[in-house]
């Protein structure tokens, strides 16, 4: 919980954060280091299948996962650690996945 706040508290207001709807998990972010683009649907997916991955719903066969642009990510006063309130989220329907490393292709 405390490397989710300062994960989310670390990144750029242009970083777009991600995290499984209704349930514990980790905080997922997709750095975009200033690109003007928006990222392509399938690299959403993939954070989004990420952060499904690492939550508690993960053995589900799909799970709703909310993302924004981290500007919109905010801790409410007197939150438990890792609590966030998001706003202006949209919303992907994923299978958990671990990314696979380039050396496992």
């Amino acid at each position: 919980s405390a490397e989710n706040d300062r994960l989310t508290k670390s990144s750029a207001n242009d970083d777009i954060f991600f995290h499984a709807t209704g349930c514990p998990g980790s905080h997922v972010i997709l750095k975009r280091e200033g690109k003007p683009d928006s990222p392509a649907a399938s690299t959403l997916k993939e954070a989004a299948s990420l952060a499904a991955y690492w939550s508690k719903a993960r053995g589900a066969k799909s799970v709703p996962v909310s993302y924004t642009d981290i500007r919109y990510v905010q801790k409410p006063r007197g939150a438990p650690s890792g609590q966030v309130s998001i706003r202006n989220e949209k919303n992907l329907m994923v299978q958990p996945q671990e990314l696979k490393r380039a050396d496992q292709f």
